[in-house]
């Protein structure tokens, strides 16, 4: 059964199946994600790719060939790709997905899968998607990107970074 998660008020539900989200996030607390995922894929073997806090930004494309399993209030299944970096108890991480092919929509969950953030906007008139967040604990988050609709498809960039002290 998917569980919900509200997208802002655009009125976009967003969802993974719990089924499909807990493996991948039980290797992730065991610390062998980056090794082989059980998340289950439905058209591709794209596993989750770590991404470093201060780092590079990614360039990357989503695409008909990544995952599907992001649905909305209909039951359209939207790609996405999921990405994990470390994270230390009280850091303020802020996390950036900008693309002008696609609107971007982003999603922050803890090691346990719990929904910390969602945002599928900056502002009323920036379609890209920005999450800012003190992080509550040390450990390894997942961030979910997708679009905000079933079908575009498009490169876009995301980079996280971590405030200074």
């Amino acid at each position: 059964m998917p569980v919900g998660v509200s997208q802002g008020s655009i009125g976009i539900n967003f969802a993974i199946s719990v089924d499909s989200l807990q493996p991948f996030l039980t290797e992730v607390r065991q610390g062998r994600a980056a090794a082989k995922s059980t998340l289950k894929k439905s058209r591709s073997d794209v596993e989750p790719q770590a991404i470093s806090l201060n780092g590079e930004a990614v360039t990357e494309r989503l695409s008909s060939d990544d995952n599907l399993g992001v649905l909305d209030n209909s039951g359209q299944l939207y790609p996405y790709k999921i990405y994990t970096f470390e994270g230390k108890a009280d850091q303020e991480v802020t996390i950036e997905m900008n693309s002008s092919e696609i609107d971007p929509a982003l999603l922050l969950v803890n090691s346990e899968g719990e929904k910390l953030e969602a945002n599928d906007d900056i502002a009323p008139d920036n379609s890209n998607a920005r999450i800012a967040i003190k992080l509550p604990a040390d450990g390894t988050y997942a961030v979910v990107v997708h679009s905000s609709a079933t079908e575009e498809l498009g490169s876009y960039t995301l980079r996280a970074t971590v405030s200074p002290e």
